[in-house]
């Protein structure tokens, strides 16, 4: 029985192996220059990286900003409402008025908050 015990952590070790051989094309697909972020898999971005010129749509600011929260009901909720205020705070040269709504996580609410700030004219 004790002869065995090592037989069988070999073939573990084997079949480990194998498994994280298997993750080396993955791996090497994520590795191409020009793209140096997290992992995308097919499940979060079915489509090819690629980029898109934006400046055709560039606004000159002094920007008006509007953030739609969906509730600051628990802590990670505030803590992200605060990071928006901290970082709109930082780039107070760019940004004129930071519009800010709290659904109090009614969905109804927030889609009416949406509209409200698109109305009033967001960038």
């Amino acid at each position: 029985m004790i002869r065995k015990a090592p037989a069988a952590m070999a073939a573990a070790g084997a079949v480990s192996a194998l498994g994280l051989g298997a993750t080396a094309p993955a791996a090497a697909e994520e590795a191409k220059p020009g793209y140096y972020g997290v992992p995308r898999t097919w499940i979060w971005n079915p489509n090819a990286n690629s980029m898109v010129d934006t400046s055709k749509w560039k606004k000159e600011g002094p920007y008006t900003i509007g953030f739609s929260n969906a509730s600051i009901s628990n802590a990670w909720r505030v803590a992200f409402q605060h990071g928006v205020f901290w970082a709109a705070g930082q780039h107070r040269d760019e940004i004129a008025h930071l519009l800010a709504t709290d659904a109090n996580d009614d969905p109804s609410k927030q889609i009416a908050d949406i509209q409200d700030l698109i109305s009033q004219g967001v960038d």
